[in-house]
């Protein structure tokens, strides 16, 4: 009984009783000057939400720094203007950067989805450096993989053989390493590029790789190993009947009968894991349209309460939040930014009026067409709807010109490189349309365009206004 509790509590050892250990990132970055660096993670593997660890403006002579407390070794990216790139930190450690010059600046595209690389250097790094250890591994495991002759061997021949040649190069390339987090890292590429190449039945990957073995939840490899082989497991099954999972999720709804239906498979012994497959498959049901979204988020907010584990309650509320992100009757993310004539405006500065919000560029045609329309229903809508602009231009002197020479009758102001507005409005394509009601909660996003007609809702709104 003693060594089954023990087994147990191996799944569940939170990187949250260790000590966190103050960490500093230092660095040069003279083409960024003026900017702000951010460095993010995500909160957990299975939501994929990121949340800000820290951030600093670099200064007139082009340097940083940003200190922070982390008790895990962390997998994070360093955000810089639309650029950014991972990053391997260790509790307790420094690391002083080198930020490389872009080599051009990019100009009307969109960034958010241009988004590229921002090269660095770390200067003095250590040869048993994290960062230069994964760097080196992921070199060597793409050239590995870019071979014929091995892909041919791995995916059409199941040549096991292949696998092992890898091994035995992994461990001359780097002997006597002692970092555990590297060595895990290792562990499971290996067990990634088995399961992809389907060389091993998914029964034994599952004992060698799962079976009375702690789950690394901060580790990013092992996630993405984790992540690969529960792609759609319980939905898969076949000791679970889908007609089954169903009903459990569109007619029970309930945390407790789910976790049980799914014990029926008979490597879903462990509560622990259990629950982790669970989360990771709730999140799978979104795409089916035998699941109601509705009704996924009610069973995850089951298990947000009533799971033991503290690290799983965590992930449900985190898919929850990204679940119902800009969702209708969600809060629009606030925003303060300045207007022409340098007035600082905040969102809450328009409750009591309905808001059409307009993200744009002033190289976008699309745009440009569009608000031709706008000025149309701004002078028919704008005593109750705010009509407000915010502009995406890389150079606020872009936008500034382009609007002196329109002239447009309503707000508009430049996003001051708020990388965090354009992340928590996920603005992905120009012009993007939402529409917030009087109390500041999401009607419509993305809300149609004026040549959608856009109209249609103001009047529906405005009406069933009028009749209450």
């Amino acid at each position: 009984m003693l060594t089954r509790l023990i087994i147990s509590l191996l799944f569940v050892i939170s990187p949250s009783l260790l000590l966190a250990k103050n960490t500093v990132i230092t660095g040069s970055a003279p083409a960024f000057t003026g900017m702000t660096v951010r460095l993010t993670s995500f909160k957990d593997y299975i939501s994929d939400k990121e949340y800000l660890i820290a951030s600093a403006k670099i200064d007139k002579s082009g340097n940083f720094r940003l200190a922070f407390d982390i008790n895990t070794t962390t997998y994070a990216f360093l955000n810089l203007d639309f650029r950014r790139s991972e990053i391997y930190l260790i509790p307790g450690s420094s690391y002083d950067l080198k930020i490389k010059s872009p080599a051009e600046k990019q100009k009307n595209v969109n960034p958010f989805l241009a988004e590229t690389i921002l090269e660095f250097e770390i200067m003095k790094a250590a040869d048993d450096d994290i960062n230069l250890l994964i760097h080196n591994l992921n070199v060597q495991y793409n050239t590995f993989i870019a071979d014929k002759n091995n892909f041919n061997a791995l995916y059409r021949k199941r040549d096991k053989s292949r696998i092992d040649t890898f091994k035995n190069q992994v461990s001359q390339h780097f002997p006597d390493i002692t970092n555990l987090y590297f060595r895990n890292f290792v562990k499971y590429k290996i067990a990634s590029l088995e399961n992809l190449a389907r060389i091993t039945s998914k029964k034994k990957l599952f004992v060698k790789y799962f079976i009375d073995k702690p789950i690394l939840y901060d580790h990013i490899e092992y996630m993405d190993f984790f992540n690969q082989f529960f792609n759609n497991y319980i939905i898969s099954s076949p000791q679970i009947k889908y007609n089954d999972l169903v009903v459990a999720v569109e007619q029970k709804q309930d945390y407790f009968s789910l976790l049980d239906y799914l014990g029926k498979d008979t490597l879903l012994k462990n509560e622990v894991l259990r629950e982790m497959v669970m989360l990771r498959g709730l999140k799978d049901m979104l795409i089916k349209a035998e699941f109601t979204k509705s009704k996924i988020i009610k069973i995850l907010n089951d298990f947000s309460v009533k799971s033991k584990f503290e690290k799983h309650r965590d992930i449900a509320k985190n898919l929850v939040s990204m679940m119902n992100k800009l969702q209708p009757g969600t809060e629009a993310p606030a925003f303060s930014l300045k207007d022409l004539e340098g007035d600082t405006v905040c969102l809450k500065d328009f409750s009591g009026k309905y808001v059409y919000l307009c993200f744009w560029t002033s190289w976008c045609v699309p745009c440009i067409k569009e608000f031709e329309a706008i000025s149309k229903l701004y002078y028919e809508y704008n005593n109750d709807i705010e009509f407000l602009g915010i502009s995406v231009d890389k150079e606020y002197s872009s936008m500034y010109h382009f609007l002196n020479e329109k002239k447009y009758p309503w707000a508009n102001f430049h996003y001051d490189n708020d990388i965090d507005l354009i992340e928590d409005y996920e603005i992905k394509t120009y012009p993007l349309f939402v529409l917030i009601n009087r109390k500041g909660k999401i009607i419509r996003y993305p809300a149609p365009s004026p040549s959608q007609n856009i109209e249609m809702i103001f009047g529906k709104l405005l009406f069933d206004e009028s009749r209450r």
